[in-house]
């Protein structure tokens, strides 16, 4: 391992961060080197692009014009697609979990609740459907697949074939 490369996701995560510190969560929203520039209407939307575009050029960052995508009104964003009436898991990686095989052991089951566990806000009752899986996990029990785990398995992935869309919140909205 290069020790000079070893702080340089952080280093670069904190200049992402710090150029656009006022304009997170309001105008884009970023992740190591993705970013997602957002508005509410057409008009506005060059105009935010050229505020995070300005800063990237302040921060000597530059673009790979065949990585960028404008005008979206969905995007793929770390393993969800974001549209404007909410946000659903990504179908590819969905399909993932679709495609993996039955556990076999404590390893395989670790791993597949790893990954079903990144989308349990589309599954409601995740924490009741995985029980028996994590059941299994516990320190001192015998790895033994039973029906209740195969039914945890085929429903947890079953899930993710028609999963939930998460809205946003209606802000205007009178509580």
């Amino acid at each position: 391992m290069l020790f000079c490369l070893y702080n340089a996701v952080p280093a670069f995560d904190r200049l992402m961060e710090n150029g656009l510190v006022d304009l997170k969560w309001r105008t884009c929203l970023v992740y190591l080197d993705d970013c997602v520039v957002f508005s509410e209407d057409l008009p506005t939307y060059p105009i935010r692009v050229r505020q995070v575009l300005e800063r990237f050029r302040g921060a000597g960052f530059r673009l790979k014009m065949k990585k960028c995508h404008w005008g979206r009104d969905q995007v793929a964003f770390l393993g969800h697609i974001v549209t404007p009436t909410g946000i659903l898991p990504n179908p590819e990686k969905a399909k993932v979990v679709m495609n993996i095989e039955r556990p076999h052991d404590l390893h395989t089951v670790r791993a597949f609740l790893r990954l079903t566990s990144y989308f349990r806000r589309y599954i409601p009752g995740f924490a009741a459907i995985a029980a028996p899986l994590e059941r299994l996990k516990q320190k001192g029990v015998e790895f033994q697949w039973d029906n209740d785990c195969e039914v945890a398995f085929r429903q947890l992935q079953r899930a993710l074939v028609k999963p939930l869309i998460l809205v946003y919140p209606q802000l205007q909205a009178a509580v």
